[in-house]
């Protein structure tokens, strides 16, 4: 393979950063035009992810449409796998976390406590919202960048860049340095990876959507119909926010090791999109 040289490595970084500029430009246009239309409170971010999958999608056909390009270049597609390999996402992810959480609680003195669940159709749509939302970030971080970047810097630095990314987004959307740092900016290395090693999207789609899923059924990110309740004792919140740095740090450091091992099995650092990336939303 042909080294890349540094005005190659610039022109594809300043491209993949005017991409994500048009893609948070384009989806908080669409978040502010829609503000403006009455009942949107009935639908709790489920028109915003919604869009901003649909902007997602078009950002990324408008630079492959510039490069002469097609979704089928970077494995952009539909395939008869995609919903096994999504599910099977959906079952890591959902692994990963209950180890994660029953660790923080285990350590920390930490209670689940059973919710009775009221389940009605605002309920059901604050749920679905997860699956725009995680579509929407799958595509515009590891779709179109990852394979452009990958092809130019490797698996290593394309995998830092994305996450540098994915924490910025988080943080222009509100959320604080270091809760961006903590959460997004690692498990973008877990997303990342799934991609890389499944060779699409649906994968780490599956493991994303789940995260967040499950977040809300036991009450981290706030939302609507909790099925459990995680508290933790007053006394030990310096000690709780200790063990979960440290969890996530696990966790970061679970997904260099394997990154490295993926590496080391393919012989080498970069690897071409077409066999990278042979199914975006397919099977390997």
């Amino acid at each position: 393979m042909k080294h890349a040289t540094i005005t190659g490595r610039g022109k594809i970084t300043i491209r993949i950063l005017l991409y994500w500029m048009t893609f948070v430009g384009i989806y908080m246009t669409g978040g502010f035009i829609g503000s403006f239309f009455p009942g949107k409170s009935h639908l709790p971010g489920f028109s915003n992810w919604i869009s901003g999958t649909l902007a997602a999608f078009l950002v990324t056909w408008i630079f492959l449409r510039w490069e002469k390009s097609s979704f089928t270049s970077i494995g952009l597609l539909w395939e008869k796998g995609t919903l096994f390999r999504f599910f099977k996402g959906f079952l890591l992810g959902s692994c990963i976390f209950f180890v994660m959480v029953l660790i923080l609680a285990g350590y920390s003195g930490g209670r689940l406590q059973r919710i009775p669940w009221n389940a009605d159709g605002y309920t059901l749509i604050a749920y679905l919202t997860f699956i725009p939302l995680g579509l929407m970030e799958e595509v515009a971080f590891r779709s179109y960048p990852l394979v452009r970047l990958n092809q130019v810097f490797g698996i290593r630095v394309t995998l830092l860049i994305i996450a540098l990314a994915f924490a910025l987004y988080h943080i222009s959307m509100g959320w604080s340095i270091y809760v961006a740092l903590a959460g997004p900016f690692v498990w973008s290395f877990v997303f990342g990876l799934a991609a890389v090693w499944s060779r699409g999207i649906a994968l780490p789609a599956g493991i994303h959507i789940s995260v967040n899923v499950l977040q809300n059924i036991i009450g981290l990110n706030g939302g609507k119909g909790l099925l459990w309740k995680i508290s933790f004792p007053e006394s030990h919140l310096a000690r709780t926010e200790l063990i979960g740095l440290s969890v996530q740090g696990c966790l970061l450091a679970a997904s260099l090791i394997a990154m490295e091992l993926f590496i080391r099995r393919n012989g080498k650092e970069s690897i071409y999109p077409e066999k990278m990336i042979r199914s975006g939303l397919g099977d390997k």
